[in-house]
């Protein structure tokens, strides 16, 4: 008996394992955002404290803030996972959501679990208001200096909670997250099919995002810099 119930729950653990498949969850316009995002973070952080460099700095700055409103956008037009409404949830039902996943390990989110979408939303408003306040200190309107300085110091503080959460969401999940957010595909055991790739609109992104950079650093674009 003992030996045919071991046999049973074998067979269910294979065919657990057998369902599982890889669709595309995240299209290429999410993952530009994404990752575009993350070398203007990074650069406009390198290049703060540098005079030499503060073109560079605006434009890391400005691009950044490009990047989040179209994001914006792209969360209310976009494919299924990349739209806001699939992922973002109450504060309330996000916390019931985190104690689930602390108890069953499981969170059965196929894009971004509600967690995510809060910090993501958080993150995108730092950085509005880090070009806000960047942009009022650049022009000599108000002397914000050291607020600019914090909001980047927590936004710092915030993406290195991020990228922890996703190491341990990686290990909860059995799946690398960060490598899913690159090739835009994840295992899921669900019926959900894969979104449609969205290349053209993803290089295009791309492309915008090189251009209005290169624009700001040559000084097509006096407006922002001067």
């Amino acid at each position: 008996m003992l030996c045919a119930a071991k046999g049973r729950c074998d067979c269910l653990a294979v065919n657990h394992q057998l369902i599982m498949r890889s669709i595309l969850v995240w299209d290429l316009p999410v993952r530009v955002f994404h990752w575009s995002l993350v070398v203007c973070f990074a650069g406009a952080w390198v290049t703060g404290e540098s005079e030499r460099f503060k073109l560079w700095h605006l434009a890391f700055g400005y691009t950044a803030g490009l990047l989040v409103v179209l994001r914006l956008l792209w969360g209310l037009i976009g494919t299924r996972y990349a739209r806001f409404d699939s992922f973002v949830v109450s504060p309330r039902n996000a916390w019931n959501h985190l104690v689930l996943v602390f108890r069953s390990k499981q969170h059965g989110s196929v894009g971004h679990n509600p967690i995510g979408g809060w910090m993501m939303l958080v993150l995108m408003g730092l950085v509005l208001l880090l070009l806000v306040t960047g942009v009022i200190h650049y022009q000599d309107w108000i002397e914000l200096d050291e607020l600019h300085e914090g909001l980047a110091t927590l936004a710092l503080a915030l993406v290195m909670v991020h990228v922890a959460a996703a190491i341990i969401m990686s290990r909860v999940d059995g799946q690398n997250l960060i490598k899913s957010m690159w090739t835009g595909k994840k295992l899921v055991h669900s019926d959900d099919t894969s979104v449609r790739p969205m290349r053209l609109i993803g290089i295009a992104l791309f492309l915008l995002t090189v251009y209005f950079f290169v624009a700001v650093i040559a000084g097509k674009l006096p407006a922002l810099t001067q």
